[in-house]
């Protein structure tokens, strides 16, 4: 059973974000305030068999970026001989990077 280890915001900010500009209630923020909210970033989990392990890659700061580079990822882990059963592209702030053997 794999158990997650990544804590994820169950809105989106930015849609909620998207709502309050469109009622003028606030400004949307800089890239830069985005940047020092890692909780805006979007990270690759990867879920492996071989060895048993969750690998997380990231900051990306938007799902095409991390589309972009799931494949050098995927590569590279089965180039170190693992076994990769599957992966998701989620906004989180992973309290790890490497978990499992």
């Amino acid at each position: 059973m794999i158990v997650d280890h990544c804590w994820e915001k169950v809105v989106n900010p930015a849609n909620n974000y998207r709502r309050l500009i469109k009622n003028k209630r606030i400004n949307m923020p800089s890239l830069k305030e985005m940047e020092e909210d890692l909780s805006f970033a979007d990270w690759i989990e990867v879920i492996t068999e071989e060895p048993r392990c969750i690998y997380y890659f990231g900051p990306f700061f938007g799902v095409k970026e991390a589309q972009r580079s799931l494949p050098g990822y995927i590569e590279d882990l089965e180039q170190e001989g693992a076994k990769v059963v599957g992966f998701t592209i989620k906004m989180c702030q992973p309290r790890e990077l490497t978990i499992g053997d």
